[in-house]
């Protein structure tokens, strides 16, 4: 694991190696220091890639495949609130610092990845692009892989089940969840996130 840096300004054209160290953080996990090549001011533009590994840690979950309802094959899901996604991904755990993300999963035949982003691809050899463009708490960054399948059930919603779920799920909510975006958009204002999947 390592992280390399690159700042916004035009000295800097490519991203070089940084000093990092690794401190214990709570019950699990470690909080990763990095120092900065140069004083960062606000306003400016800094761009970190960090290379890591996630073991098993409380934010991960499987499911056996006797847990699940076709009983074929398990499925792995991700639960972040309020501070989990620490043992998924390296960020920040406060509603106050929010990212963009973008990853690249691979997983094999027959299971699908599903991420809480706005874009997404699958592409050969199983792999799935996903890209989230607006910035969110880490807490709200989610993973599942499993045999699922979606069904629309509304013009920006989309639900997504085991195959043998699928029909009863999108009959329970077809038009309701846009119905519940129409609402929140009366009392909030537009829903900037283009689709709901759930």
């Amino acid at each position: 694991p390592g992280s390399r840096c690159e700042g916004g300004g035009p000295a800097s054209e490519a991203l070089r190696p940084l000093a990092f160290r690794n401190r214990p953080f709570a019950g699990y996990g470690s909080a990763l220091h990095i120092t900065l090549p140069e004083p960062v001011t606000g306003g400016d533009t800094v761009v970190v890639e960090v290379a890591y590994r996630a073991g098993a840690g409380p934010g991960i979950s499987c499911l056996d495949t006797y847990q699940t309802a076709q009983k074929e094959r398990p499925l792995l899901y991700t639960s972040g609130f309020p501070v989990l996604n620490r043992s998924f991904f390296p960020g920040f755990h406060t509603p106050a610092v929010k990212s963009t993300y973008s990853a690249r999963i691979q997983v094999p035949d027959g299971f699908t990845a599903v991420m809480s982003a706005i874009n997404w691809e699958k592409q050969k050899d199983n792999t799935f692009l996903f890209k989230m463009p607006r910035p969110i708490p880490s807490y709200l960054v989610a993973l599942v892989v499993g045999d699922i399948v979606s069904a629309e059930v509304g013009p920006r919603s989309r639900v997504w089940a085991e195959p043998c779920l699928i029909e009863a799920a999108k009959k329970e909510y077809d038009g309701v969840i846009e119905e519940f975006l129409a609402t929140g958009e009366k009392l909030f204002g537009p829903y900037v996130w283009e689709r709901y999947s759930f």
